[in-house]
């Protein structure tokens, strides 16, 4: 089996069962079993298990003797016997968050950028790791943002494809549990001198819980990011933006103090209730930002009318979308991200400029 392969499937909670010829079990004793990083940072441990007995099955299939300590790891995340006198109560179930660990293969024109930051390592292709605590549940928490969509997946290759665009004051819309965010501040950290001061990354979302996942994944410790870099997280209400809102003036000053060279959003339109506050908020902007800036969208088309109206009320606004075409996904460097919920759903990445 490709072993970076099966690294990257452990760490991002996806079971590559295409990957034949044989397992390596000295390696996944060696980067999985005895890694100090799984162990801070462990997937979930029903994910585990999966992942554990299908390496078993894989071995045995082969005629291979499994090593005693592949066995361990298996027996040690099998359920124990329940006590008959314990009920179990809804109320205090766990959330299903848990890690995962991304390993990517930088494309070329960031490598040079992370590699003088440390952030990607030294070998033949370079790996840019970092980990997210999430869920991989569609609704959590009543929100989606606590799972990384394909959306955000494209934007981040995208992104690490045209790295000079976060060279300047960010603002990202639905930031969710920081994907694309650690991939910005990563890129931002590498910032030559002078141009530090001029870098910034503002982080905003509706879901006060979904802010608070967000700054806890992008300060965690294994992301390294430096300590004197400028990140903000906070909430944003598009709605805020409308102007029947009360609150449309105190919106429009905090975009002027963020005045930002450009505006990333992932997986934005996903419903026709927010479409009209989303426009304005484009709109103002726009309008009363002095940089004018890019914004840059990813927008999965799951309803051909929900994006119909979106492009009619950016018209209405005096706004339009212009299409950037995307690569096929398996040609980015998520390519090995494979999730049934949205794995065939189309992905359009579009500017937001004036008409």
């Amino acid at each position: 089996m490709d072993d970076f392969k099966l690294l990257q499937g452990f760490g991002q909670l996806c079971i590559d069962k295409s990957i034949k010829n044989g397992v390596n079990q000295d390696f996944l004793i060696r980067e999985i079993i005895e890694s100090a990083h799984f162990r801070e940072y462990p997937p979930a441990p029903s994910f585990q298990k999966s992942f554990w007995k299908w390496i078993i099955d894989s071995i045995e299939e082969s005629n291979e003797e499994v090593d005693e300590q592949i066995y361990q790891r298996y027996m040690s995340l099998l359920p124990t016997a329940k006590d008959p006198n314990v009920h179990f109560d809804v109320a205090s179930a766990p959330s299903s968050l848990s890690y995962t660990t991304y390993f990517i293969r930088a494309p070329k024109e960031s490598q040079e950028l992370l590699r003088e930051r440390h952030f990607i390592s030294h070998e033949d292709p370079p790996t840019l790791k970092f980990t997210l605590k999430e869920s991989r549940m569609t609704i959590e928490q009543g929100t989606t943002g606590y799972r990384t969509w394909k959306p955000s997946l494209y934007l981040a290759d995208w992104v690490l494809r045209h790295p000079k665009l976060c060279f300047g004051r960010v603002l990202e819309l639905g930031c969710g549990v920081g994907l694309l965010g650690i991939v910005i501040a990563s890129l931002q950290s590498g910032c030559n001198t002078g141009e530090e001061d001029q870098c910034a990354l503002h982080l905003t979302d509706i879901d006060d819980g979904v802010v608070k996942t967000c700054h806890f994944n992008m300060t965690l410790p294994p992301n390294h990011l430096r300590s004197d870099q400028t990140l903000t997280w906070e909430l944003l209400d598009w709605c805020d933006a409308l102007p029947s809102s009360e609150r449309r003036e105190i919106l429009q000053q905090r975009l002027q103090e963020i005045d930002p060279d450009v505006v990333f959003g992932a997986d934005l339109v996903y419903d026709l209730s927010i479409v009209p506050a989303l426009v304005h908020l484009l709109a103002l902007l726009m309008s009363c930002v002095s940089s004018r800036p890019r914004i840059l969208l990813t927008i999965t088309v799951r309803r051909q009318e929900t994006m119909d109206t979106f492009m009619s009320a950016l018209g209405e606004l005096n706004l339009r979308a212009d299409i950037i075409e995307l690569p096929p996904f398996h040609e980015t460097v998520f390519a090995h991200q494979v999730d049934a919920v949205d794995k065939d759903v189309t992905i359009k990445l579009i500017e937001v400029l004036k008409q």
